[in-house]
């Protein structure tokens, strides 16, 4: 039988693709984890928010932008080896906006060419693996990760329909 140590050990993210025109909306980490890697801005959700409402309030923290409409593109569930935790990110797609993009405390925000976006320098790794499920509409998805610390290691993606 299972330990009660062996369960209730998931963390839960969120991450918004926004996206305009061609192109997507990153955050280029300031503090770790990640910093200095270039992805989709998004975190923790909180006890008491729905999905949707972290993913929205993740992105007016980190960017300054009001998104709607949020889209599941899909999840990622994430395994750090040693690490007792496992994650659980849901990655959310949306062309909605308003308000003005400023950089929080997270770092600095920008817009890239989607196309060129996964190859840009410093872009995360899951980000990279990501993206043409997300970017492209090729979804929903679901994967699995085992990676270091910087997010390097073994993504596996299947689509929905191949479920």
């Amino acid at each position: 039988m299972a330990d009660i140590h062996d369960r209730h050990q998931t963390v839960v993210t969120v991450f918004c693709v926004l996206l305009h025109e061609n192109q997507v909306l990153l955050i280029r980490r300031a503090r770790p984890p990640y910093q200095g890697a270039c992805t989709i801005p998004g975190g923790h959700k909180r006890h008491g928010e729905s999905l949707r409402q972290a993913c929205a309030r993740e992105m007016a923290e980190e960017t300054g932008l009001q998104v709607t409409n949020l889209k599941l593109a899909g999840f990622l569930e994430i395994e750090f080896p040693g690490d007792p935790r496992d994650f659980l990110s849901f990655y959310f797609v949306t062309r909605d906006f308003t308000g003005t993009m400023a950089a929080g405390p997270e770092g600095g925000v920008f817009w890239a060419e989607a196309d060129q976006a996964p190859n840009l320098p410093g872009a995360h790794p899951a980000f990279q693996a990501l993206a043409p499920y997300f970017l492209h509409g090729r979804g929903p998805f679901e994967g699995r990760a085992v990676v270091d610390r910087d997010g390097r290691g073994l993504y596996s993606i299947i689509l929905e329909n191949d479920i």
